[in-house]
């Protein structure tokens, strides 16, 4: 049945349309061994030749090892010599001359590393990668390595990486050994919006032949399984949405209301591959064609060329992979860069960003971190005011500590507690203190529990990595499970007692569930630093660079807008005659002036600058406002941006018919930006302008029927309310900055006896409550047994809830469908983190819309 259902998929068709297609009869599987010896029994000897026939054709492919293509250096050296010689420059850089006793650990790393990249034939993979970080960096494209090449003195004094591994103690063979089978992995983060620019960059550098991205197989999730099932069983495509509409992560159970037919196939569909997909940023080279190797093919992207393999696929052929993966923290730090280069005049980046700035830890301290990097989700809010981060390596550990493998771990609450002196700092055994001091005894990183394998049990650096790579694996516990044997021996070796030895293993088998390496938590930690510093000192910028960059992070742009204005930022709506392609800065209010208007047209530009343009350096003396970009009006795409943005520069826009004939824009867009409040700035109402806009000039090549045309001049139109042009808004661009969607409903909510999140902050621990708003942000992750987690949101800001499981399953399907809810529950306070544990949840209206949301899983 599957095998026919996946027949018909293929071909587009229902199960009945595609009954030609389909085999008669079911025996296209592999069978068991001992019906296919049965069904060969009649042809004597048949089966061993068969065998004989198969081994004879093994080959290993091992022995094949493809090479990295020649990477070219200049005459007189190898790559060996060549990286050798720029190494050692950039490492009296970094650390200083060699002469230096101050820099001697360094030097002793390096030498060890570079003689040990020469043994294992490497230098070319090092070379290679530093040339795609050489160019990415011409090109003004942010990059930096992260992962265990951070624990590299060569990929730091290269600048592949940016953490200086000797400073934060990062254990260099959890990134390459004489143990370690295959090539190092070198992770490069690059600005998302720029990385095609880079693979396009290896493509011509090393030819199409030679180089490949590396493939994904999709497989088929539960709402995919639902939706392909009733689709090639013939039910229509209404009935189809209607069935998945309620389907996130988790198969449907007996209670989801489908029909039996559709349930069952959907559940032998579940797991099973469905089709490649393109890795997020696996690249493969090689110096002997590709194809020679493993298959490739042209995927749907223009321009990209793919292995018919996935990254498992690519290792056991040893092919070497590198991955430039797309990072929109990186574009949006850039963004926000540019912006306070272009109102400021003070360019900044990654490297001169004032380090150990106790006004920006305070600020981390407090939890006012929406919009910074990894640190922005609830549950990182609220662990932050009781970590207390006051250094750079404590934004490691905040990088790592809501991470499944801590959770399992039961590391996240001891260290909290002992950080604030609440518990003692203890160790399961001596021999594990090495390993565990810095985090306080608990464990947070990969690294520890190779350390503690090493240390404790007398594992190998080798051996400490391959049961790092079990803890890696798809099937993580029962690998690791199968090292148990060999961890509890060593530790027996060792002297270490049964009861110790359990609780290490037990610490050990937990990182199965995704511990982070503690390279990439330190490289994590440099990009939470820099966007809290731009957050704290110039936040209107941070906001706007990611308003630019949606969607991306935690949280949608309403939440943004929120957040801005609770920083004191004015926030304007997109207008045709100021806005730049995506959000900009433009001169705010004056200090002493109350914020105007957050949406439609303001006073022209102060003199001096143009249009669309925020004001130079010397703006600096107003306070900064956002201005919404022209690509934030839905349907709107970036070229037609750009071309109004290129139109304007040569003239300012006299009026919506002028604008309307020299963009030429389709009466549907015009509509669009009238809707938005984008055409308020022409001298026109949103009425009035959604009128004139189907009269405008330019916007059709072909005259309207007789009798159909509409006046031209609009007659008295009547202007929006403040509820009326929030919903505008809403429909046109997904969020207002207008007024937030629930403050149209306050008195009605008042008159229900709801509080304010803001006032539903101060209530004490335990006291009941009842808060009415948009519920955002809904997460039930696998590592909570059950308990599921979100906020509501009004025009004072969020709350955070806690379901439990009862609760969760009888009002999770009104938290997903009512436009906004009514909460009641109690308050949980602890450490200064505000919580609300929910009762119950009753859907009330607003005007407005609101978007669709859906259940994570993470």
């Amino acid at each position: 049945r599957v095998a026919q259902a996946l027949t018909a998929l293929r071909r587009r068709e229902t199960l009945d349309r595609a009954a030609g297609h389909l085999m008669a009869a079911p025996t296209a599987h592999l069978r068991p061994r001992a019906e296919l010896a049965a069904f060969l029994s009649r042809y004597p000897g048949v089966a061993d030749t068969t065998v004989a026939l198969g081994r004879s054709c093994v080959i290993d492919l091992a022995e094949l090892r493809p090479e990295l293509p020649e990477f070219a250096v200049p005459a007189g050296h190898t790559q060996d010599s060549w990286l050798r010689d720029r190494a050692e420059a950039a490492c009296v850089g970094r650390y200083g001359p060699r002469v230096d006793p101050g820099a001697g650990a360094a030097w002793r790393q390096l030498d060890h590393e570079l003689d040990l990249v020469a043994g294992l034939g490497l230098a070319g993979y090092f070379l290679i990668v530093h040339d795609i970080v050489r160019h990415a960096t011409e090109q003004g494209i942010w990059c930096q390595g992260r992962g265990s090449a951070a624990s590299s003195v060569i990929c730091y004094v290269l600048g592949i990486t940016a953490v200086d591994p000797l400073r934060h103690g990062l254990l260099f063979e959890r990134f390459l050994s004489l143990e370690k089978a295959g090539p190092p992995d070198i992770d490069l983060d690059l600005e998302s919006g720029r990385r095609e620019e880079v693979i396009q960059y290896v493509y011509t550098r090393y030819g199409r032949l030679h180089a490949a991205q590396v493939a994904n197989m999709i497989t088929y999730r539960p709402r995919l399984a639902v939706r392909d099932a009733a689709r090639v069983l013939g039910y229509p495509e209404a009935q189809t949405r209607e069935m998945t509409r309620h389907i996130h992560h988790s198969p449907p159970g007996p209670d989801a209301g489908l029909p039996g037919d559709v349930r069952d196939l959907a559940a032998q569909l579940h797991t099973l591959p469905r089709h490649l997909g393109v890795h997020s940023g696996g690249m493969v080279l090689t110096r002997q064609p590709i194809g020679e190797i493993m298959p490739v093919e042209w995927a749907t992207a223009e321009g990209c060329s793919v292995l018919q393999g996935d990254k498992d696929d690519v290792a056991a052929a040893g092919l070497v992979k590198i991955d430039l993966l797309g990072l929109g923290m990186l574009s949006a730090l850039h963004t926000a860069c540019d912006l306070i280069h272009a109102y400021h005049g003070v360019r900044h980046d990654l490297a001169s960003i004032p380090q150990d700035d106790p006004d920006v830890y305070a600020m981390i301290a407090r939890g006012d971190t929406i919009g910074v990097f990894q640190v922005e989700s609830r549950a990182q809010i609220s662990t932050l005011p009781q970590l207390r981060p006051t250094k750079f390596e404590d934004l490691a550990v905040a990088a790592s500590i809501i991470r499944p493998g801590p959770i399992q771990a039961g590391s996240k609450h001891p260290l909290l507690r002992r950080r604030r002196g609440e518990e003692a700092v203890t160790y399961p055994h001596p021999l594990a203190k090495a390993a565990l001091e810095p985090t306080l005894g608990v464990a947070l990183w990969q690294e520890q529990a190779m350390q503690l394998a090493i240390d404790c049990a007398g594992f190998s650096p080798g051996e400490a990595d391959r049961l790092r790579k079990a803890m890696a694996a798809k099937h993580a516990p029962e690998k690791v499970a199968a090292m148990r044997d060999r961890l509890l021996t060593g530790m027996a070796g060792r002297g270490i007692p049964p009861a110790a030895a359990e609780k290490i293993v037990s610490m050990i088998e937990a990182f199965s569930d995704y511990g982070f390496p503690q390279s990439h938590a330190q490289s994590m930690a440099g990009l939470i630093y820099a966007s809290a510093w731009i957050k704290h000192h110039h936040p209107a910028a941070l906001i706007a660079a990611i308003m630019a960059h949606q969607p991306m992070g935690f949280y949608d742009t309403q939440t943004l807008i929120g957040d801005a204005e609770r920083h004191g930022i004015t926030v304007r709506g997109p207008d045709v005659r100021t806005s730049g392609v995506h959000a900009t800065l433009e001169p705010g209010p004056m200090p002493d002036q109350k914020p105007g208007p957050t949406s439609g047209s303001t006073p022209g530009p102060t003199s001096g600058s143009t249009p669309g343009s925020t004001s130079g350096p010397t703006s600096g003396e107003r306070p900064p406002a956002i201005r919404r970009g022209l690509t934030d009006v839905t349907g709107l795409g970036e070229q037609a941006a750009e071309e109004i943005v290129a139109i304007r520069a040569e003239r300012p826009f006299a009026d919506l018919d002028d604008f309307a004939a020299r963009t030429r824009l389709p009466a549907r867009i015009l509509e669009q930006l009238a809707t938005a409040g984008a055409l308020d700035g022409l001298g026109l109402h949103r009425r009035t302008a959604l009128w004139s806009a189907g009269t405008a000039p330019g916007r059709s090549h072909q005259a309207p029927l007789p009798g159909l045309a509409t006046p031209a001049t609009a007659p008295e139109l009547t202007s929006m309310t403040t509820a009326e042009e929030t919903t505008a808004d809403i429909t046109a661009t997904g969020a207002s900055a207008t007024a937030h969607p629930v403050q149209h409903v306050r008195p009605r909510l008042d008159r229900l006896g709801t509080l304010t999140a803001a006032a539903a902050r101060t209530l004490a621990d335990r006291a009941p409550v009842r808060i009415g708003g948009l519920p955002k942000y809904l997460q039930r992750p696998p590592t909570a047994h059950g308990v599921a987690f979100g906020a509501i949101e009004d025009e004072t800001g969020m709350v955070n809830l806690v379901f439990a499981p009862h609760v969760w399953d009888r009002c999770h399907r009104t938290l997903l469908d009512a436009p906004a809810v009514i909460i009641t529950g109690r308050v949980e306070r602890s450490e200064g983190t505000v919580n609300v544990a929910v009762d119950r949840v009753e859907a009330i209206t607003v005007a407005t819309p609101v978007p669709r949301r859906h259940v994570g899983h993470r």
